[in-house]
């Protein structure tokens, strides 16, 4: 059995002393009551063989050497908080917005007249970009579409890979 333990249990302080299988056994029977791991029936596969089994979870809760079971770990929550502070702040910010010098607040005025150009700039793109389909059913059908991902779930640069296809080879 101690071939199979791993060097980072043995290095745990306060650990119990796995040197058994019966000594395994008791150990997670003992700490199935915390809930950090819980016993799941395997469901029937749909599909192929490479797809996913759904997993129930079993009522009775109990350990079994030829059960399933499955890990719950969420990992470090610091992100969590780091982010709520920082909703804190920022509201604290919106609010106090009065007090804060005017420099700043004429920079935000500039930030949010910027923002409202790109948006207005991204709409009239879209508007041009349907008057030029439109033409182009009428002239060349099927039509043409410029910037055909421009409203997919793309990134910039896939959004405008036929622009950047045409400037380089004209």
């Amino acid at each position: 059995m101690k071939a199979l333990l791993s060097p980072a249990y043995a290095k745990v302080k306060n650990a119990p002393k796995v040197t058994t299988e019966a000594e395994a056994e008791a150990v997670l029977k003992s700490s199935l009551q915390y809930a950090f791991y819980l016993r799941v029936d395997r469901g029937a596969q749909t599909g192929s063989s490479t797809s996913p089994r759904h997993v129930t979870i079993v009522p009775q809760q109990q350990f079994t050497q030829d059960g399933y079971f499955v890990w719950l770990y969420e990992g470090s929550q610091w992100t969590t908080y780091a982010g709520g502070m920082l909703m804190v702040a920022l509201m604290l910010a919106a609010v106090m917005f009065p007090l804060w010098p005017p420099v700043m607040r004429l920079g935000v005025w500039y930030l949010s007249i910027a923002m409202l150009g790109l948006l207005g700039a991204f709409f009239g793109l879209a508007i041009v970009r349907l008057m030029f389909y439109i033409i182009t059913v009428v002239v060349a059908s099927p039509g043409i579409w410029i910037f055909p991902q421009l409203f997919a779930d793309v990134g910039v640069v896939s959004g405008t890979i036929p622009l950047c296809i045409f400037l380089l080879f004209t």
